[in-house]
């Protein structure tokens, strides 16, 4: 027993006090299939596989399941993956960042001193590459055995600069783990990562990092210093016009929006 400290500090305690041999989480307001370990057990012992992903949909406050179309769900059939192949489609959204949606051993936590970040959201994002970089062999199948409960008013489903800023530092967290434990991949990690930040809802995030809800000047000069890094990672690989875009207004020191900067943010959100 504790007090509210958040998701993050509530798996952190269990995490403690765990003591079986394999770790699985689940949010307290989705619903599973009664096989879910049963199957990822089955699936680990038919091919030796240390780390089982499966598929997810999603339902209704009322538990009427919902349209949804997820890129994680995109495979019809088992595959095992080595970690540098799931480290890279993880970073393409291709694998969802939720721990809900895996099981893995115990070990796999403890080996490495696991913990989720205390007092921030996108915890799950931070940290999935440390579990998926310091397993074996990954399994996914094409069993839907979780249902995500969507419900309105969710607090990750608010556009605020909370939410904004612990994205970015939840990203910062995960290619921090790629660069050292997988030096090789950080080139394809800041492609990715900026190819993102430069065609997802790219005026919205322009406006809450930049011209917005009152991020501080220390926190934009570290997503500044941030997309620098990426770009050094490059080493000169081409990049497109609207990434190119995107890292001139946020590589430039004016923190009030201009006529200039709103239209060249405009045209390559377009």
């Amino acid at each position: 027993h504790q007090s509210n400290g958040g998701v993050s500090a509530a798996r952190n305690a269990g995490l403690q006090e765990a003591r079986g041999e394999y770790i699985y989480f689940m949010d307290p307001d989705d619903e599973i299939e009664e096989n879910l370990v049963e199957r990822c057990l089955s699936a680990m012992d038919n091919t030796g596989a240390d780390l089982v992903m499966f598929q997810f949909d999603t339902i209704g406050e009322s538990g009427a399941q919902l349209e949804s179309s997820y890129k994680h769900n995109d495979y019809d059939e088992s595959k095992l993956l080595t970690p540098q192949e799931a480290i890279k489609l993880q970073i393409q959204s291709e694998i969802n960042g939720y721990f809900w949606a895996f099981l893995a051993p115990r070990a796999t936590y403890v080996n490495q001193n696991f913990s989720f970040p205390v007092g921030r959201k996108i915890e799950d994002m931070a940290r999935i590459c440390n579990i998926i970089g310091e397993s074996k062999r990954i399994l996914r199948i094409p069993d839907v055995l979780y249902h995500y409960r969507l419900r309105s008013g969710s607090a990750m489903g608010i556009i605020s600069a909370s939410n904004t800023s612990d994205w970015f530092q939840a990203a910062e967290d995960r290619e921090d783990y790629i660069r050292e434990r997988y030096p090789e991949l950080k080139s394809y990690v800041a492609l990715q990562t900026l190819n993102v930040l430069g065609n997802t809802d790219f005026e919205t995030i322009r406006q809450n990092i930049v011209y917005g809800l009152n991020i501080d000047p220390e926190s934009r000069m570290k997503f500044k210093n941030r997309v620098q890094a990426f770009l050094d990672d490059l080493e000169g690989a081409d990049i497109s016009e609207k990434v190119k875009a995107f890292v001139d207004i946020f590589k430039s020191d004016k923190e009030d929006a201009t006529d200039s900067g709103l239209a060249t943010g405009q045209a390559a959100s377009r």
